[in-house]
Parts: structure tokens; C-alpha cells; sequence
């Protein structure tokens, strides 16, 4: 990104896994709590969520959240109109449902944002504070974070410019960072070597 910077390495070079943060951090967290016992995937949202209700709200299960059926809408701009975490999450608690749940898969943020939610319902914890104690660590996923800290930020790709300079460290999704940089769809930081290696886990 600039004349004399590093190569990125895959063995200590960290990135903005966007959209990987659905499968390494959110969907894995669900599959915890499923394995546990304390999360149904055929059961209504609103059952975690009492406030995911009304319309054809209550039909839209925890497994049609995970498989993009749930009838919501792909992309919502919530940081457009909340300047918090709490104010953005009255927002997305509006979205209904656009097409009838189960009939179609939709690829949506709004699905992972929420699963995020139930995670941090059943779990009683902070999604980042229970993907880290029930993902990262039993993996030994040691370079897979939330929330980079300074020395961390110095080995991150700049994943975007702010005024000409490179941002390091910060979630590159304006609805993630609204939420507080650690939400259902976006917010991880991680290696490749760790990527390689969560991968090896599934083969």
C-alpha cells in the first residue's frame, strides 16, 4: 500500500476477514451452543430473541437464519441512521421479512447480525468474549481476534484510506463498527496460517 512497506506474510500478517467472520467466528459459535444443548436450530428466533416477533417474523427458524431462507433482506445501512450500538440494533429489530421464510436463499448480512444476537442471548456473554473462550482458544487459534490491540494493529493490511493514510486494525464494515466492531457478520481479525488451520479443524 505504500513504496516500502512489507510484504504481507501469511504467517504473522493479519486481515480483515469480512464476511469470514460469519463462518469462523459466528456460525461456529451457534454450532457450540447446538452441540451443548442450549440452542435449537428448528426453533423460532423469538425464542431467543422475544422482540424478533410478529408476521411472518414468527415463522423464520435459527437454521433459516444459518442458510440465508429467512426471507430478510440482504444489506441493511443501519450506521446511516444509529450512532450506537443500541440505537442500531432498534433498527434492525424493524426489518421484516420480504418473501415468505424458507422459500428462497438470500445471501444477507442481517441474518448474520442477528445469529450474533442469539449467540450473545443463550450464552449470556458478549459475542467476541464467547467466540474467543469457545472458538479461538479450544483451536488454538492464537492470531484470530477481535478488537486488535496496538502491537496487532503494526501487522494488519490496511484495508482501507482515511484522508491518503492507511487504516490498520479497524473493521472495514461501517455496520460492524456501529455494533461495536464485533458483530454476526463481520469483525475478525486473523491470519492466513490460522485460517489454514480452522480449515484443517473441518477436514
Amino acid at each position: 500500500w505504500q513504496s516500502g512497506s512489507p510484504v504481507p506474510s501469511p504467517d504473522s500478517t493479519f486481515w480483515d476477514i469480512a464476511s469470514i467472520t460469519k463462518v469462523v467466528g459466528t456460525t461456529s459459535a451457534v454450532m457450540r451452543l447446538v452441540d451443548t444443548g442450549r440452542l435449537d436450530l428448528d426453533a423460532p428466533v423469538r425464542r431467543y430473541l422475544p422482540r424478533f416477533a410478529g408476521g411472518l417474523k414468527d415463522q423464520v427458524t435459527v437454521r433459516m437464519l444459518l442458510d440465508h431462507t429467512s426471507g430478510l433482506r440482504s444489506y441493511a445501512p443501519l450506521f446511516k441512521h444509529a450512532r450506537t450500538r443500541e440505537s442500531a440494533i432498534e433498527l434492525l429489530y424493524t426489518e421484516r421479512p420480504n418473501r415468505r421464510p424458507g422459500d428462497l436463499a438470500v445471501y444477507s448480512d442481517l441474518n448474520a447480525i442477528f445469529l450474533g444476537l442469539v449467540v450473545e442471548s443463550v450464552s449470556k456473554l458478549p459475542l467476541d468474549r464467547f467466540v474467543t473462550r469457545e472458538v479461538f482458544e479450544p483451536l488454538g487459534l492464537e492470531h484470530t481476534t477481535y478488537h486488535p490491540g496496538p502491537a496487532v494493529r503494526r501487522q494488519t493490511m490496511p484495508s482501507a484510506l482515511w484522508r491518503g493514510h492507511p487504516i490498520q486494525g479497524q473493521v472495514n464494515d461501517p455496520n460492524a463498527a456501529i455494533l461495536g466492531g464485533a458483530a454476526g457478520h463481520a469483525g475478525i481479525f486473523a491470519t492466513g496460517m490460522d485460517l489454514a488451520h480452522y480449515a484443517q479443524v473441518w477436514l
